[in-house]
């Protein structure tokens, strides 16, 4: 028989239910939260709240951009910057925790007008560091939706700007938005590194 049929459910305390912004002011390692506000399951690691550390943490973000029926350039040849890339397309700051490892998802429609090729896609952060890269084939006089997945583990516990450019065999290679196949990217924690 459940204590509650001796005790009014009233009277039961509820230790570590609580909202975000009423956590315990002096929690001990190992303490652990569900927040009524956020439906989180929280545990403190000595200094701050997190997720269940061993598990994946979910969907950080996602974004999608772009303007309906437009190509997107990408630079020819060599290394570039994302002030001469396709910069209105994808830029965004999350929080990552050192040693959590992100998956960055991109998905576009690519199309070339000459001869086959390739399109490499960069993910940067804020001082243009590059975190991860996908390399698509481009069919000429074609277009395809297609995506790319990388993974990234973070060194230490930041502040990430990520911010998208590109690379391309020749200037004839584009990424294009066309509804409903917007420029799209996706970043998941997806677990400890």
């Amino acid at each position: 028989m459940p204590i509650s049929s001796y005790i009014p459910t009233s009277a039961i305390s509820k230790p570590g239910v609580c909202t975000s912004s009423t956590r315990p002011a002096s929690p001990y390692e190992g303490q652990m939260i569900y927040e009524t506000d956020t439906d989180k399951v929280l545990v403190y690691n000595g200094s701050a709240w997190y997720a269940n550390w061993n598990l994946p943490w979910g969907l950080v973000d996602t974004t999608s951009g772009g303007t309906n029926n437009k190509s997107y350039a990408i630079a020819t040849g060599g290394d570039v910057t994302v002030t001469t890339s396709i910069t209105d397309v994808y830029t965004f700051v999350f929080n990552a925790v050192a040693n959590r490892v992100y998956s960055f998802t991109f998905a576009a429609t690519t199309s070339k007008i000459t001869a086959d090729g390739y399109i490499v896609a960069y993910v940067r952060d804020g001082s243009n560091n590059v975190l991860g890269q996908w390399v698509f084939h481009v069919v000429a006089g074609k277009y395809y939706f297609t995506t790319g997945v990388c993974l990234y583990k973070a060194t230490s516990t930041a502040s990430l700007t990520l911010k998208l450019s590109g690379l391309a065999e020749n200037n004839t290679a584009k990424f294009f938005a066309n509804s409903p196949y917007s420029l799209q990217v996706k970043v998941e924690d997806i677990g400890p590194g």
